[in-house]
């Protein structure tokens, strides 16, 4: 695990094919009189190397790790559902983001592991990258919200950046939606200048009539 953790860190480019090597040998040597079978934490440190820079061969397998897990009795730690959920976002593949709110969708119906809010800030995070998917980022913040769970509502970074994408959607109602992100950072966590400055961007960029009045 030491060596996993160190690869999984380094700068080198190559940490994928390492982390491979190292997990090889230790899924091979159990059975053999010296087990060293991999686990929860091995598989946390091999998915970190394949996070690095996801393609399409480190998607599957990290999808199999993660049901392996899932299924064999001994689940997968929410340190490890984040790193899986960062693999998915970041490997561009078309549905990548759907089957990370699918995952998250079956995870709060199953109960068996219970998303952090980084899970869902990593899923956010990839609709607010993707061109064209403020709504899908909109309904993940909401739905944050509706949990009712104070670990789990949006950090302050999260309405800011939000409120930004709102800001420049060019949306008929896009000052509306920002005003909603500023009043539910002032009931959950107080108004903070950054969130005053954003909603005076926000209607600056709406070229409304009263906008002057509103930014004053």
């Amino acid at each position: 695990n030491e060596c996993l953790r160190t690869w999984a860190f380094s700068l080198s480019r190559d940490v994928a094919t390492h982390a491979q090597r190292i997990l090889n040998e230790m899924e091979n040597r159990d059975g053999d009189g010296f087990s060293c079978a991999p686990d929860a934490k091995s598989y946390e440190y091999f998915m970190t190397c394949l996070s690095r820079a996801p393609d399409q061969k480190a998607v599957r397998r990290a999808r199999e790790i993660f049901q392996k897990l899932e299924a064999s009795g001994n689940p997968a730690s929410v340190s490890l559902l984040n790193i899986f959920l960062k693999i998915l976002v970041r490997s561009g593949e078309t549905n990548s983001l759907e089957e990370a709110v699918h995952i998250l969708d079956e995870l709060q119906v199953s109960g068996s592991l219970t998303p952090s809010r980084a899970s869902y800030e990593v899923v956010f995070k990839g609709f607010s990258r993707e061109h064209g998917r403020i709504e899908d980022a909109n309904r993940i913040l909401k739905r944050m919200v509706s949990l009712g769970k104070p670990e789990l509502l949006p950090s302050v970074e999260m309405y800011l950046e939000m409120m930004k994408l709102w800001s420049t959607s060019g949306a008929p109602n896009a000052v509306e939606r920002v005003e909603w992100c500023f009043q539910q950072i002032v009931r959950e966590i107080g108004a903070t200048s950054k969130a005053y400055a954003a909603l005076q961007s926000a209607w600056g960029a709406s070229r409304r009539p009263d906008a002057p009045q509103q930014a004053e």
